[in-house]
């Protein structure tokens, strides 16, 4: 394994996505629910976390804060819901690393780009629409 401008690219991703996600969650909980709370605002870094681990290194910096953004609300609601059905999850786990690795996932196929990781593909928005499945389905 070797440390390039892809790894650094992925680090600092991390980095903003989490922090993002973390504000976003953070003032969504103090605008519905009137009080902030700490582990709110570390559950909101988790979920940009467990968000950008797909494209980290695969989108811009200005990505991955779309990203981090979009992942401390999408998850904070799935959480919300997830307490409304009164599911069974007392760490956030499918709120957090469920929907947002699965938001991850679309993020990457819009926002990938070649000019970050040229052993990538290109994401919808620029321009990426080729399938790999070429195969499908398999017999």
């Amino acid at each position: 394994m070797k440390v390039d401008a892809i790894t650094a690219t992925a680090f600092i991703n991390t980095d903003l996505a989490a922090s993002f996600a973390a504000i976003a969650w953070l003032i969504v909980a103090w605008s519905l629910e009137k009080k902030p709370s700490s582990s709110g605002l570390l559950t909101g870094a988790v979920a940009g976390l467990a968000t950008i681990t797909p494209c980290a290194g695969y989108v811009s910096p200005g990505m991955s804060v779309i990203i981090g953004i979009v992942a401390g609300l999408v998850c904070y609601f799935a959480v919300a819901l997830k307490n409304r059905l009164r599911w069974d999850d007392a760490l956030d786990v499918w709120g957090v690393h469920g929907v947002g690795g699965l938001i991850g996932v679309v993020m990457l196929g819009l926002f990938a780009s070649t000019a970050i990781n040229p052993a990538g593909a290109d994401g919808l928005i620029y321009g990426g629409t080729a399938s790999s499945a070429s195969s499908w389905p398999p017999c």
